[in-house]
């Protein structure tokens, strides 16, 4: 994840990124590769997503088939899932910080839009905002390119700001 205020990418004291993956959602749920537990990553990344797919309708495909697939009502309670889940941590995400859009990228562009539309309305129905304010959540327009666009901003960023030289 990532959070751009003022036009630059937010970095915490040590250096990175926000990881919004690892904010618990269950404290007694499943070890994440991080060492905690219950962390969004084991429920709503793209590999426990198609875990819990593969699981529930018995179908061997790739996430794109998976958000492609039209009237599996197993597939569908699992994305209905699945953007609850997101919807808790990005929820608490719009109530610390009020942020005007939040952009999906990944695989997540391969989202339904009728499944973006919930997620942004579970979002808004739940935020200390919710009759002030709406947030927008969008796909990125750079598809699954957004990814290595973004480190390539970064390295950009560092090297314009004069905090990235060679010599």
């Amino acid at each position: 994840s990532g959070i751009v205020s003022g036009g630059h990418l937010y970095h915490t004291s040590c250096g990175i990124a926000s990881e919004i993956g690892h904010i618990t959602i269950d404290r007694n749920g499943p070890v994440c590769s991080c060492g905690n537990r219950g962390c969004l990553e084991v429920y709503a990344s793209t590999f426990a997503v198609l875990g819990r797919l593969r699981k529930a309708t018995g179908l061997d495909l790739d996430f794109q088939q998976f958000c492609a697939l039209e009237g599996n009502a197993a597939a569908d309670q699992v994305f209905s899932e699945v953007m609850e889940e997101m919807a808790i941590v990005l929820t608490g995400v719009v109530n610390l910080l009020e942020p005007q859009m939040i952009i999906l990228g990944h695989d997540c562009i391969d989202w339904k839009e009728q499944d973006v539309k919930r997620l942004e309305m579970l979002i808004n129905e739940h935020s200390m905002i919710r009759g002030i304010q709406s947030v927008s959540v969008k796909k990125s327009y750079f598809g699954k390119n957004a990814l290595v666009l973004g480190a390539a901003s970064i390295v950009a960023d560092q090297i314009f700001s004069g905090k990235l030289l060679w010599e």
